[in-house]
């Protein structure tokens, strides 16, 4: 009483446990120690700083050693739980004396190994730890013992210390020679100490890694360095088993360990009936469909494309009972370049994955084969069986609705209810990696033991992947995981069906395709056949038409390349004697025996590059084929190998065209510019053709009311362009060529030109007869300087060429002057109104149309006259002639 309680500081531990509890009998045991922590200290490595709980050094360490910092923590964060009386201290001189037989020179005391010490009794704690406690003592006595020991057939006494009577409770496993099982005991009281002090530093936010760590020394696998893998695993099968066991999906996973919780197996076993066959292969093609990325669950199986080799090649994935399956789900179709068949890894009662692969060998025999690969697993074990059924079973209540899913739990508090939720949706995440896991080896994606527990030994198969093509097998190698298995699988079997596939950089879109076959023309319009190019370009090149063997690619520049697909090509066009392909023809000789297997976009590209190299032109019906890139060309269309003109009559065609408004994107010699060029030609006859022919009339009879001679030189321009025209229209396109390049313009080329581009608005001035007519009677006003001036600007229109005049913007505006001119002419006694024409009766129409105004006596006869001798200009052709209309003749009234 004469003292106060004096608190010694955490860091005075090392110091006061190296005096109390860990003193060496001698100098020579010093050494020996000293040693013995030097190798640990050596050899820890990662584990380093795990043991020293991160904050202790070496020196502290050492003065701790058997124990390690970090159980010292664990004890320190436990101790004011404790009973009074059991000091850290104290504990740790318990478990020297206790396992002093236990402990060799070189090792370290288990974080794990308190978890017996301390649960020795169930008055350890006080207060409310007395309940967790008690909850860890039951959980591990009641389902993590009995499942490690079912696990290592420990469940005797002949091999489990534990089960006999006079073995002391505290001692656990000290000293068992059964040293797997002692290890995953270490495992498991090591979890339920990290839930017993969540906030011991040691302990705090546990991993796989540092479960291991802490119990540094212990736990070995037969290759180093798998240590944190094989345990990660271990409990992951654990927590499917046990929903309070909580592992992560990180590489090193987060763990933990729930000591209360509802038991779920009441629960479950009310939905026990969902557990079918047909449940568990829906789960199943579920997850497989989930892992390989195929976005579709379907029973009936899901169509997919891969990319392979640059090319989109589509194909079918389905899932079923190879032993139950048709003979049309088992072949590819035609349409498909693959099919894959995958079956379950499992089946009925007494039947096995033998049978299955003894279907496929019939289907090799009586059909001789298809381009399907076939999945073979081998067969879950029964424990995996059992596993799935329960996984089968917690996926049904959880995704039912809210309303179903209460049912189940019903039964329970309102708080025991949203914990068995819980606690089934982390057994469901258990058991489906538990699942997944085990696919992964019955597909063979993952290797197995020979006892490997996941998998039936007597229905294993030793090769998963079969082709129903005879005599092939497909070795694409382990794929890493189910998620990479289509993609290496399904290229496997492409590999085999299209070996002579180019390797194509990207799938070839319509712009690439462009690009390519447009450098590919330029390189076909040079004398050399060779064209720079800048880096992307040459890339480009050679993964397309470099592939395809029409370019050699050297640098930045690429040449045509003669001796490989043109010529392949040609000397199967010969040998066939075929004067003029088709595009069906060409694609069957490049690839003869189908081991191209190029999509239609692509052989497209073959087709188009070689008919360009060949300078042959598409046909299609008789017309220019307009190829497109990106687009299949159809089987039908033909490549001709047109007449061409002499180089010197294409220059001078080109010359005169350019003349008529025609350009080509390139002047080289060649089938395509031909047609090209006869299709624009054609295009602008078509445009112009008709008004050009008529114009020459029209510029007489206009002629011949302003009183202009008939060689002027828009009608010479005009005679020639009519010339010009009807000698283009019908020819082939060599004829028009030789037309164009031998016509002589009579006025210039540049007149003939503009006078034929602007024929169609020029015959249409001219051919109006009310526009003539008005010119008619400004004629007529021979006293009129206005109507002179007039006549004399419409003269010089019609005299000069188009080139110089655009007569359509001219002449119009002049005729309305004109016709301004004679409504001011009209008597201002008055004016008189002409009613206007009735139209043409049913059969017949109009042949002349005058509006006549004129002052003076001798202006009216001179108008009466001009439209008189128009009339006898009809009958003198043997017209029936009717006189519709109106003539009104004013003079002054008498008075």
């Amino acid at each position: 009483g004469r003292f106060g309680q004096l608190e010694l500081p955490n860091d005075e531990l090392p110091a006061i446990v190296e005096k109390r509890v860990l003193r060496p009998v001698d100098e020579s045991a010093r050494k020996q120690i000293d040693a013995a922590f030097a190798q640990i200290q050596a050899t820890a490595s990662g584990a380093w700083t795990t043991l020293t709980a991160g904050t202790y050094d070496a020196q502290s360490f050492r003065r701790l050693y058997p124990f390690s910092p970090s159980l010292v923590e664990t004890l320190v964060a436990l101790s004011s739980s404790l009973q009074r009386q059991r000091t850290a201290i104290k504990l740790l001189t318990e478990m020297l004396v206790e396992h002093i037989d236990d402990l060799e020179l070189g090792t370290l005391v288990g974080v794990g190994d308190l978890f017996d010490l301390l649960a020795s009794g169930d008055e350890s704690a006080t207060g409310i730890m007395r309940e967790r406690f008690r909850a860890a003592i039951h959980l591990y006595k009641h389902e993590l013992l009995p499942m490690i020991q079912a696990t290592h057939g420990t469940t005797g006494r002949d091999r489990c210390q534990r089960m006999r009577e006079e073995h002391p409770l505290r001692l656990g496993c000290a000293s068992c020679p059964e040293r797997a099982c002692r290890n995953d005991n270490r495992v498991a009281k090591t979890l339920l100490l990290a839930a017993l002090a969540p906030n011991s530093p040691a302990l705090r936010d546990l991993t796989v890694g540092r479960l291991v760590e802490l119990n540094h020394g212990h736990i070995r696998t037969p290759i180093r360095g798998q240590e944190k893998q094989a345990v990660a695993n271990k409990l992951r099968k654990w927590a499917s088993d046990l929903h309070q066991i909580q592992v992560g999906r990180q590489d090193d996973p987060g763990v933990s360990i729930e000591l209360h919780g509802v038991d779920l197996k009441p629960i479950m076993e009310q939905a026990g009936a969902v557990n079918s066959s047909a449940r568990r292969q829906h789960e199943i093609r579920r997850m497989l469909f989930e892992a390989m990325g195929v976005t579709v669950d379907v029973e009936a199986g899901v169509d997919d494309t891969i990319e392979w080799r640059g090319s989109r090649r589509p194909g079918h994935v389905r899932f079923g009972n190879v032993r139950t399956m048709p003979t049309a789900v088992l072949r590819c179709p035609d349409d498909h370049d693959w099919r894959l068949v995958v079956d379950f890894p499992f089946d009925d009662d007494g039947h096995g994955p033998d049978e299955d692969a003894a279907c496929l060998e019939a289907f090799r025999d009586a059909h001789g084969g298809s381009w399907t690969l076939v999945w073979l697993p081998s067969f879950f074990s029964a424990s995996v069986n059992t596993l799935l059924g329960e996984l089968v079973v917690l996926n049904h209540i959880l995704d039912e609705n809210d309303a179903t899913r209460q049912d189940y739990v019903k039964h329970l508090s309102p708080e025991q209810q949203n914990m068995a939720i819980n606690s089934m949706r982390s057994l469901q995440s258990q058991k489906r990696t538990q699942v997944f896991e085990a696919m992964r080896k019955a597909y063979g994606v993952a290797s197995a033991g020979r006892d490997d527990e996941h998998l039936d030994p007597s229905r294993r198969m030793d090769q998963n992947l079969h082709t129903l093509q005879p005599g092939l097998q497909v070795h694409p190698g382990l794929a890493p995981d189910l998620s990479h298995a289509l993609q290496r699988y399904v290229p496997a079997l492409l590999e085999e069906r299209y070996p002579k596939h180019p390797r194509f950089p990207r799938v070839p879109t319509r712009k690439r395709i462009g690009d390519v076959l447009g450098w590919f023309d330029e390189l076909m319009d040079r004398e050399d056949h060779k064209i720079a190019l800048d880096k992307q370009a040459a890339e480009e090149m050679r993964g397309y038409l470099g592939e395809l063997g029409f370019v050699r690619v050297i640098e930045n520049a690429a040449l045509l390349r003669e001796d490989d697909a043109i010529q392949a090509i040609e000397k199967k066009r010969l040998q066939k004697s075929v004067e003029h392909p088709t595009a069906g023809q060409v694609a069957a000789w490049f690839d003869e025996d189908g081991k191209f297997g190029l999509q239609p976009e692509a052989m497209a590209m073959v087709v188009r590059a070689y008919a360009r190299a060949k300078a042959r032109t598409l046909v299609a019906g008789g017309e220019p084929f307009e190829f497109v890139p990106g687009k299949a060309i159809p089987d039908s269309v033909v490549l001709e190998k047109p007449d061409l003109p002499s180089p010197s009559e294409w220059a001078a065609g080109l010359e005169m065209a350019g003349y008529l408004g025609i350009t080509l994107p390139s002047r080289a010699l060649h089938g395509d510019n031909l047609k090209r060029l006869q299709k624009e030609l054609a295009a602008r006859l078509t445009e112009v053709g008709t008004a050009t022919l008529q114009l020459p009339g029209h510029l007489r009879a206009w002629h011949e009311v302003v009183g202009l001679p008939v060689d002027t030189p828009r009608v010479t321009t005009a005679d020639s362009a009519e010339a010009l025209v009807a000698e283009l229209q019908g020819k082939p396109g060599v004829e028009q060529v030789r037309v164009l390049g031998t016509f002589q313009a009579q006025t210039s080329p540049g007149a003939l030109g503009r006078s034929l581009g602007s024929a169609v608005a020029t015959a249409k001035v001219l051919a109006n007869k009310l526009t003539l007519g008005v010119f008619r009677q400004l004629r007529a006003m021979s006293g009129s300087a206005a109507a002179s001036h007039v006549l004399d600007e419409a003269t010089k229109c019609l005299r000069q060429d188009e080139l110089n005049v655009v007569l359509a913007a001219r002449l119009q505006p002049l005729a309305e002057q004109g016709q301004a001119l004679l409504e001011d002419s009209t008597p201002a006694s008055g004016p008189t109104s002409t009613p206007a024409p009735a139209p043409a009766k049913p059969g017949t129409e109009i042949a002349l149309e005058a509006s006549l105004a004129a002052q003076g006596t001798r202006e009216v006869v001179a108008a009466l006259e001009q439209v008189l001798g128009q009339a006898r200009e009809l009958a003198a052709r043997g017209d029936d002639l009717t006189l519709d209309g109106r003539i009104t003749i004013t003079r002054p009234r008498s008075s």
